[in-house]
């Protein structure tokens, strides 16, 4: 796979290897704080890709920004839902749409990439990064699944390990036959 396909990949494989262990661990450890998390090293990986001196650079800083998005998507619906916890359900469905509508992301990138270069992308996600992280600490409780119980750490490996494999196969296979 050549530079510019693993600048986009890079992203992709991190994402979906963390995705399905980042629900678990956060039930244990604390949705809020996963998410914060997850909003800060995205925040900081994107700072980092803005400012790239290499593609090597890039690709390692677009993996950190896939392991931050998998903490805040892990999470995001949880803290949604515990937050509107017996609100009405049109508040609940217009918090889930306004989450939903980050999916116009890759859309305004295009626009911006276009109209100001590659970096710009980046820089975008800085001042939104910020605000979301501080409204994270200032107005968002703490939430846990009630029943713990043992973390299963090799599950949570080889369950990634499983789907970055099965996730590199399919972006390799067609250049791979």
């Amino acid at each position: 796979m050549e530079p510019r396909q693993w600048i986009v990949n890079a992203y992709t494989l991190a994402f979906a290897a963390l995705l399905l262990s980042v629900g678990s661990l956060s039930d244990r450890v604390g949705r809020r704080r996963i998410f914060a998390a997850g909003v800060a090293v995205f925040t900081l990986a994107s700072l980092a890709c803005a400012l790239a001196p290499s593609a090597g650079f890039l690709i390692v800083s677009r993996a950190a920004q896939g392991t931050g998005g998998a903490l805040v998507m892990g999470t995001a619906l949880a803290l949604i839902a515990a937050a509107y916890d017996g609100a009405p359900a049109r508040a609940r469905n217009t918090a889930i749409g306004l989450f939903a509508a980050a999916a116009l992301g890759p859309l305004v990138g295009g626009a911006v990439v276009d109209g100001w270069g590659w970096r710009y992308i980046f820089v975008l996600n800085l001042p939104l990064g910020v605000t979301i992280l501080a409204g994270t600490w200032l107005r968002l409780t703490e939430s846990k699944a009630k029943a713990g119980g043992r973390l299963d750490t090799a599950g949570l490996i080889l369950g990634a390990l499983l789907l970055f494999s099965l996730n590199y196969a399919l972006l390799n296979g067609p250049m791979d036959g």
